[in-house]
């Protein structure tokens, strides 16, 4: 049995246009080494019209979110832990990275974003969270699937392939491509299909299986409510569906990483919310800043609310870490 032995290596992969930033200048303080990257694929060489013309303005960020599969060319660790950085880890990973290393045919686990899709419909993998074994191969496969198989095209339509992932927010890109080639992708399946450069997929590719899906309540909790608009059914793949967790319900003792996305992030200083079940998760964030700027020694508490950090509510009250 392979184990762990707690080695970290912190690296921050920024895409080339934010040499020089602010973003830069914080990872460094926090002692992250830098990982410049290029996008890695041009959006003038993918062969299906419809992804062409639309893979730049999809999601948050366009092709440029495709930076987040370099985390399989770090072939020099055994696993690696993909997050944003709007993400707070509450309890060591150890159990999953011991899992992950103790199973050869699975090579990635993640969590899936279901308020994202009606009642009926596939979901994409939540976009801040991916844990996996580096593979050169794999990442040159996502890169071959953008330029080469097309999305939403007729007659296929319905995403992927016509697989049904990738009508969501960010399916073009890592959102939907990552259930796409652990759930779905064949070469056999995918081989003959019109509208994409069928001669650069390679029979072999498929990574079907060697996906994990997590509890998403305890990995990546973004508090998100699983029922539909109307309140009566789940989110997912299968309608009619009416008993699904809910991970607002979670208690905070029970969460082991948590991504502020739909509760908003800490330090736009909610100071009498934003809502309820949100309010333990920004506590623990500004108890967490508090502990670590204790031991650093630079601790003031200079703010009235949230352990000292805030003024007053909004972003604008939020005293930032002092980098003397």
């Amino acid at each position: 049995m392979k184990d762990w032995d707690g080695t970290l290596d912190f690296v921050a992969i920024i895409h080339e246009s934010a040499k020089g930033s602010s973003c830069e200048d914080a990872v460094r303080f926090a002692g992250w080494s830098v990982m410049f990257v290029e996008t890695p694929i041009t959006i003038s060489s993918i062969k299906t019209p419809n992804l062409l013309n639309n893979i730049h303005k999809n999601g948050c960020c366009g092709e440029v979110e495709l930076i987040k599969f370099y985390a399989y060319t770090l072939v020099t660790s055994d696993v690696v832990l993909l997050l944003d950085v709007d993400t707070l880890l509450l309890k060591p990973f150890t159990p999953l990275v011991t899992t992950l290393l103790n199973s050869p045919n699975v090579e990635a686990m993640y969590t899936k974003d279901y308020g994202m899709v009606p009642p009926g419909r596939k979901a994409g993998a939540q976009g801040g969270f991916l844990l996996l074994k580096p593979s050169v191969e794999t990442f040159d496969l996502f890169r071959r699937i953008v330029l080469n198989v097309p999305f939403n095209e007729p007659p296929l339509n319905k995403g992927w392939g016509g697989s049904g992932v990738g009508p969501f927010y960010g399916g073009m890109t890592f959102q939907g491509l990552v259930p796409f080639v652990y759930e779905e992708y064949e070469w056999e399946g995918f081989k003959d299909m019109g509208g994409g450069g069928r001669d650069d997929l390679v029979e072999g590719d498929s990574r079907i299986g060697r996906g994990i899906e997590l509890d998403r309540c305890k990995w990546n909790n973004m508090m998100d409510n699983p029922m539909s608009k109307d309140g009566t059914e789940c989110r997912g793949p299968v309608k009619g569906v009416t008993d699904c967790p809910d991970c607002r319900e979670t208690r905070i003792d029970e969460i082991s990483s948590v991504h502020f996305t739909l509760c908003q992030k800490p330090w736009h200083c909610f100071i009498k919310g934003p809502k309820p079940w949100c309010e333990p998760l920004h506590q623990a964030w500004f108890k967490y800043r508090r502990s670590m700027e204790e031991e650093m020694g630079i601790y003031e508490g200079e703010g009235k609310h949230m352990e000292g950090f805030c003024k007053h509510a909004g972003q604008k009250g939020y005293i930032p870490i002092k980098r003397e």
